[in-house]
């Protein structure tokens, strides 16, 4: 999963994901719809990458929900029901990087 994230300028400035493959641009439109949420996210994703005693998790927020387990991550538009997988490992790095970002301009 290679993407770049960087910030779209403008009156309201904004963290936007670009992917190499377009096949992973519901990831992008998580982070953007769950930006309040991404520490949530976050937590699930490590308590699943790094605790035996929790091998799946589950985030749901305004539109989207993610099923984890230590292998994939199934995102899910709960709007229009689109879904893709995508590595977890992926997903909590894309997560990390986003939420890094969207901290510095929001600041």
């Amino acid at each position: 999963m290679k993407y770049k994230v960087k910030t779209v300028r403008g009156k309201h400035p904004r963290v936007e994901v670009v992917f190499e493959d377009e096949t992973y641009a519901l990831a992008g439109e998580l982070m953007l719809a769950e930006r309040p949420f991404l520490s949530e996210l976050i937590k699930q994703l490590d308590r699943v990458l790094h605790n035996t005693d929790a091998p799946t998790g589950n985030f749901s927020g305004n539109a989207f929900s993610v099923y984890i387990t230590p292998e994939t991550c199934k995102i899910t538009n709960d709007i229009n029901g689109e879904e893709i997988q995508a590595p977890t490992k992926d997903v909590w790095k894309l997560t990390k990087a986003y939420q890094k970002q969207h901290d510095r301009i929001q600041h």
